[in-house]
């Protein structure tokens, strides 16, 4: 069962992450930064400490969205490559 709570998020990963779209290319650089220095801050870790019947849930749903999103680009992708070969075998018929 998904809980919605109502807040905005952002999906940022230092490794696929580029720029924000709509600011300026100063503003995203400040942004990113700003974001992947609060991954490393070690207030925002948590560390469990496992007893014996404990259950512990992660939300991440963001990380889920993106790689739904990516899927579908891979498949556009690759049903487009497919296209361009078809017209490329068939432009001498034509």
């Amino acid at each position: 069962m998904m809980i919605e709570i109502g807040r905005k998020n952002i999906y940022a990963n230092i490794g696929h992450t580029r720029a924000v779209f709509n600011v300026t290319e100063n503003e995203s650089n400040e942004l990113l930064g700003y974001l992947y220095n609060q991954v490393d801050n070690p207030k925002y870790l948590y560390i469990h400490q496992w007893k014996q019947d404990d259950a512990l849930l992660w939300d991440n749903r963001g990380e889920i969205l993106m790689m739904m999103m990516m899927m579908i680009l891979m498949i556009f992708l690759m049903i487009s490559m497919m296209l361009m070969k078809l017209i490329s075998e068939m432009s001498p018929l034509l």
